[in-house]
């Protein structure tokens, strides 16, 4: 057998030009042949070499059971250890229980651990012969010696079965490494010059569901509907014949066409080989599941986690960790569900008589972005109870038939999640004593909620008429059908694609969000994330109806921000009754609870949320209610379990123009502020930072690493490292038109990228984002200015900073704001300060006239800018004004008393200088480094001692606690700065640095103090009374 294997591989090798695919038919004929031997008939298909990413060669069946992959390298490739750690092997180990690695003459066994399936080995490698006798003239004999342990390692390869899956949690695990590899698959059908059934789907997504659906985000989408689509079919199956995928679509309820439909090709010959054979294995393992035990476990117990999501995150986990982080907002947490699901309870037997809430048949609700169904399952479960403590008890079934499955209704754009809603809702009333027919369904319908368009309908069959029947369903309930409820967590996506088009009601009140603000504010973009539309949506269909409730979880930032007050204002019109539930949670703002401890968010994400009930029932009596939840996410879950609208203890607020914030507000000290002058008042020209668009490649740490990646000697070259850095084709394009033949070591200038943090960025309008070159062409030259934020997001106000380089836009964490101190122009007559050349002060007339009236004509533009940055740094102005820091650019007040303005100034230019590191008060550090090592940042550990371990032996210290927590904007400044070179070595530069920056914030702190110490007499002896 394995003469005849060698003499093959000889003749190919032979043969010229071989590769290592040319050998496939060699390796697979022993395979064959030893499966033979053994009386079982071969079922080996090898995989033709579609992607990048790369697939296992060779998918092995014995009797239609899948057995292993066998992954073949170069017969030339003397060494398997030399390819052991690459990246694809690697994730063979990860995700495949059975594989064999082989360059024709070495062969390795891979076995993923039966009880931890995080762990494997490799069980048995056996050499059959050496790659480089092939390069004589006779065909190279095996090693007879190894003949016998060759044949158990296939023994052993041959002998594997699937286990039998017993837990969700191991079933999602298997089932995710398999569907892993149909990405790359479909990404190959979908790139062919063919026009299958895969390309129609694609087609139909992107014209019914999301416009600018990528091949590779559909690729990922496919996967998931193949394999929750088996899931569902599986556990509808009833009786023990062996599951495969031909039976998939005859088990899929008729009634969810959308997903029938596209099981008649997956469950047909039609189906793509190189598909088919993935949607194979998960068929078999799915065989195997302990399906009754299972689809026990999923059924959701009362009081308990939902066990589908714990499914759906375990096997995203395993399928992509990434998008388990980007889609986690799929979850919403139940406690969550439950305070709103219950208070809109409440509320429709107490406002709107509907004596048995959510059971009442005059109830509609809809859910606009439902996920996986958790808000309307909870209605359901709500609506039970009702009906149980009724004495109407006895029409349940009735009651889910005529009123839930008529009257509730749910939008989802994404397949998993519409899969596992469909099976949720299933599972549920099927707990409840419903079992769904053929041709039940719940209204969940596949639709993008803000798309209004009226799609023609599809001549072709399966899938995409499926899809447009659903659409023309889905469009009907947004257009006509009155809804009485609307409920949900909708997605926050500021950068959001979804467009909603003219001409219809909807469109004009949306627009009535930004009515005086479109006139007023230069940025309003942030009116355009999802979750603003999707309130708007639900304000529009409640407006629609004439009364009704609104219960969502979203975003906060509109409760306070300065660009939302028309959105709040309509709001307050339209609705009689609003409650706010502001659950906080920002880290952005570095909240904190009242008492100064830790505040963390209900969800894993930055942005903090709050719930809003929005009530509208024709009362004569209007009222906006409030209430804050601080505390651990566990404190605020028991919180929203415990307590309901009618438990929380309201305080009523009272809407002010022309803001009409959401939120309480001190307004304690306004009168005086509103005396000071704006910043936007006193320079005259001012605007954001750069934003780069690609940090990653267009900012370094090393000037020369920054050339040497946007040179480009070899285009080719260029475009395959964009490509690494999964730059847009045509912004590569693009790149390569601007950057061929240029200097770029000229282009690349210093950049101040956060606090005490410097680096190098390309500067050419062409190649970034925003260059905002009106104003960080000002500093090519000398120049000086202050950052700070328009409106701080911020729990308390402390953004701002000296900057004497180009500047990110997010250099103090939020939108940074660079105001220069010096503008240069070609024209040298202009000049307030009579300045040689041809720079001129940024400070406007007025503002400067008002300055010199008090002073004198010849004061020093550096000084006013050395007097704002004190007032900016005096903590009992940040916290006086701290409320009206938020609204708007800080205001400053001018001393009048001229000893005050000077002492201030001083104050003024030593932080400026400290910051800049260019104090000679930093030539004494008060740190130190002491112990030697190789200086790789490993770690970041304060100890309570105040040393500042990068890594087990080395750190700096002291440090005081309170300078180690000393934040600028957004960033921890210390904490920040090492953060960003983990896995860096720290040079002697970087040390100095580093040593400096602790310096400059222990003199911070110090001056901070002295300027507390005359704040006081500034607001006493105001100019601008």
């Amino acid at each position: 057998m394995l003469e005849k294997y060698f003499q093959n591989l000889y003749k190919t090798y032979k043969a010229g030009d071989a590769t290592e695919a040319s050998y496939y038919p060699d390796l697979k004929g022993l395979l064959e042949d030893f499966l033979r031997s053994k009386g079982v008939d071969p079922s080996i298909t090898v995989q033709p070499k579609l992607t990048r990413a790369g697939i296992p060669d060779f998918t092995v069946r014995k009797d239609k059971e899948l057995v292993g992959y066998i992954e073949a390298k170069d017969l030339l490739i003397e060494s398997l250890e030399k390819i052991e750690g690459t990246e694809q092997i690697k994730r063979y180990k990860e995700r495949l229980p059975n594989f064999i690695l082989t360059n024709y003459c070495d062969f390795w066994l891979w076995r993923r651990d039966a009880v931890d399936e995080t762990k494997g080995k490799w069980i048995k490698k056996v050499r059959i012969g050496q790659p480089t006798m092939f390069r004589f003239d006779v065909p190279p004999p095996p090693q007879k010696s190894h003949e016998k342990d060759f044949f158990e390692l296939l023994q052993a390869f041959f002998s594997f079965y699937i286990p039998e899956r017993k837990t969700a949690k191991s079933l999602a695990k298997e089932l995710a490494n398999r569907a892993n590899l149909i990405p790359s698959q479909v990404l190959y059908l979908l790139r062919d010059d063919k026009e299958e059934e895969i390309d129609r789907i694609y087609k139909a997504f992107r014209e019914y569901l999301i416009s600018d659906l990528s091949e590779d985000d559909f690729s990922d989408i496919y996967s998931q509907t193949v394999t929750y689509g088996l899931v569902v079919a599986r556990l509808r199956q009833n009786n023990k014949d062996q599951f495969n995928r031909f039976l998939a679509e005859s088990l899929i309820p008729k009634g969810i066409k959308v997903l029938h439909d596209t099981f008649s090709l997956i469950s047909s010959s039609a189906l793509p080989e190189a598909i088919a054979v993935y949607v194979d294995d998960m068929a078999t393992v799915l065989d195997h599941a302990d399906v009754e035990k299972i689809k026990n476990e999923l059924h959701r117990k009362k009081g308990k986690d939902d066990p589908l999501i714990h499914f759906y995150e375990t096997f995203l986990a395993e399928y992509d960790p990434k998008k388990r982080k980007a889609r986690g907002v799929y979850y919403t947490p139940l406690p969550v569900v439950s305070y709103i699901t219950r208070s809109i309870n409440l509320l429709l037997k107490e406002k709107f008589d509907k004596r048995y809430g959510f059971a009442d048949e005059g109830v509609t609700l809809l859910d606009p972005a439902s996920g996986t169904l958790t808000f309307p399952a909870n209605a359901v479960t709500i609506a039970k109870d009702e009906v149980d403590k009724s004495s109407n008890a006895g029409s349940w079934l009735q009651i889910v038939k005529n009123h839930i499955l008529n009257d509730y209704y749910a939008f989802e754009l994404l397949m998993a999640p519409y899969i596992i809603g469909h099976l949720k809702i299933s599972l549920l009333l099927e707990d409840l004593g419903y079992k769904f027919e053929n041709s039940d369904r719940f209204k969940l319908f596949l639709t993008n909620t803000l798309d209004f368009e009226e799609h023609k309908r599809s001549s072709l069959p399966g899938f995409p008429y499926a899809l447009t029947e659903e659409s023309k369903s889905a469009l009907e309930i947004k257009k006509e059908t009155p809804v009485l409820v609307i409920m949900g967590n909708p997605p926050y996506s500021v950068s959001s694609s979804n467009i909603i088009k003219e001409g219809s009601d909807f469109y004009e009140l949306y627009e009535s969000y930004k009515e005086t603000v479109r006139r007023e504010e230069k940025n309003i973009q942030p009116l355009s994330d999802d979750y603003i539309k999707f309130i708007a949506f639900a304000h529009w269909k409640i407006k629609q109806a004439g009364r009704g409730i609104v219960g969502m979880i979203t975003n906060n930032s509109y409760l306070d921000g300065l660009i939302h007050r028309d959105m709040r204002r309509k709001l307050s019109e339209d609705f009689d009754e609003i409650y706010i539930l502001n659950l906080h949670g920002s880290s952005k703002r570095n909240e904190k609870a009242p008492d100064g401890s830790k505040d963390e968010n209900v969800f894993d994400i930055q942005q903090g949320v709050g719930i809003i009930l929005l009530v509208k029932n024709d009362s004569e009596y209007k009222k906006i209610s409030y209430f804050d939840v601080y505390g651990l996410r566990e404190e605020k879950y028991e919180f929203l379990e415990t307590h309901d609208i009618n438990s929380t203890d309201w305080k009523e607020l009272q809407l002010k123009e022309p803001n009409y914030f959401f939120v309480p507000k001190d307004t304690k000290g306004e009168k005086t502020y509103q005396q000071f002058i704006s910043l936007k008042d006193i320079f005259k020209k001012y605007n954001a930072g750069i934003a780069t668009g690609k940090d990653d490649v267009l900012v370094d740490f090393d000037k020369g690493n920054l050339a040497r990646r946007l040179s480009i000697a070899d285009r080719n070259a260029f475009e395959l490292l964009m490509q690494n850095y999964k730059i847009d084709e045509d912004l590569v394009k693009k790149w390569c038109e601007k950057l061929i033949g240029v200097n770029i070591g000229e282009q690349i200038k210093i950049y101040d990228y956060r606090p005490f943090d410097k680096r190098f960025v390309i500067y050419n309008s062409d190649i970034l984002q925003r260059a905002r070159g009106d104003i960080m062409n000002n500093f090519l030259k000398e120049n000086l200015g202050i950052v700070t934020t328009k409106n701080s997001k911020l729990e308390n106000f402390d953004e701002v900073f000296v900057i004497n380089s180009l500047t990110d836009k997010h250099l103090t964490g939020h939108q940074t704001f660079v105001f220069p101190l010096f503008i240069y122009s070609d024209d040298n007559g202009n000049s307030l300060f009579e300045k040689t050349g041809i720079q001129q002060s940024n400070f406007n007339s007025e503002f400067w006239q008002k300055v010199k009236d008090t002073f004198i004509e010849t004061l020093d533009p550096y000084i006013i800018l050395n007097y704002i940055y004190a007032v900016l740094y005096s903590n009992i102005y940040r916290q006086k004004y701290n409320e009206f820091l938020k609204i708007d650019f800080p205001k400053i007040p001018f001393a009048g008393d001229a000893e005050i303005f000077y002492k201030v100034a001083g104050i003024g230019k030593e932080l400026v200088d400290l910051h800049l590191l260019k104090s000679e008060r930093l030539e004494n550090v008060s740190a130190t480094f002491p112990v030697v090592g190789d200086n790789k940042v490993k770690k970041r550990e304060y100890h309570e001692d105040g040393q500042f371990y990068i890594n087990d032996i080395q750190y700096f210290g002291i440090i005081t606690p309170e300078v180690w927590n000393y934040h600028i904007g957004g960033y921890q400044v210390l904490d920040k700065w090492i953060k960003d070179r983990v896995g860096r070595h720290l040079s002697e530069d970087d040390v100095n640095h580093f040593l400096k920056m602790i310096t400059s914030l222990n003199w911070t702190v110090y001056f901070q103090k002295e300027v507390d110490k005359l704040y006081p007499e500034i607001e006493k002896s105001l100019t601008n009374d």
